[in-house]
């Protein structure tokens, strides 16, 4: 049974909530092939700096992506890209993404 996790207010610059729904945008971009193809996701923030955006992954064993979207009005060729790395859980996409970002931003 899955546990509901409570998310921050806010985040650490330079993330941010942001309730722009990204994912018409990133199922554009990706390809057959690329690893959240199928994935029913919702994004929930972004860097305020680039194009990197963090989407919740449901009934998957990662519960997290970062995305660097391309702005693509085309699918990309290479299912590689957009960019993607995935996370476990909350703890480990907010220790190991958005707190190792922050710690860089300073």
């Amino acid at each position: 049974m899955s546990t509901k996790v409570e998310l921050p207010e806010n985040l650490p610059i330079p993330w941010h909530w942001d309730d722009t729904d990204l994912t018409d945008q990133l199922k554009r971009e990706i390809s057959p092939g690329h690893i959240l193809t199928g994935k029913t996701l919702k994004s929930l923030g972004r860097r305020q700096d680039n194009d990197d955006a963090l989407f919740e992954i449901e009934n998957d064993e990662f519960k997290y992506a970062v995305v660097h979207l391309v702005w693509s009005q085309n699918r990309q060729s290479d299912p590689g890209y957009p960019a993607t790395t995935l996370y476990k859980d909350w703890q480990d996409v907010y220790t190991n993404r958005i707190l190792e970002d922050a710690n860089d931003w300073e």
